[in-house]
């Protein structure tokens, strides 16, 4: 928790974690033999993962909320490899991948 009383650095913190192990498996998540549901589990279960350790502690927020949401939307959109002029709403995307919202 900040000093402020307020959890949005640890928030930004742990972004920047689960950023870098995004990066860590950029190999794995461009590696076309995969499927597609594996990446998504090794997604759930190394990069959420990262993000939401300590989140029973946070003060939860509409601006923390929407931060964690979009963080999650835009990565796995880049794990589904859905670029810009195909727009989807979190709802679909969720529906895609199978996977549950982080909140």
């Amino acid at each position: 928790m900040a000093a402020d009383g307020t959890t949005l650095k640890g928030v930004q913190a742990r972004i920047k974690k689960a950023n870098r192990i995004f990066v860590q498996l950029y190999r794995m998540w461009k590696n076309s033999n995969r499927l597609t549901m594996i990446k998504i589990r090794m997604f759930s279960s190394n990069v959420k993962l990262a993000l939401m350790i300590g989140c029973e502690t946070w003060k939860v927020t509409t601006q923390i909320t929407n931060k964690l949401k979009m963080f999650v939307d835009r990565y796995l959109c880049r794990l589904m490899d859905m670029r810009w002029p195909k727009v989807i709403s979190s709802a679909e995307l969720w529906e895609a991948t199978g996977d549950k919202p982080i909140m």
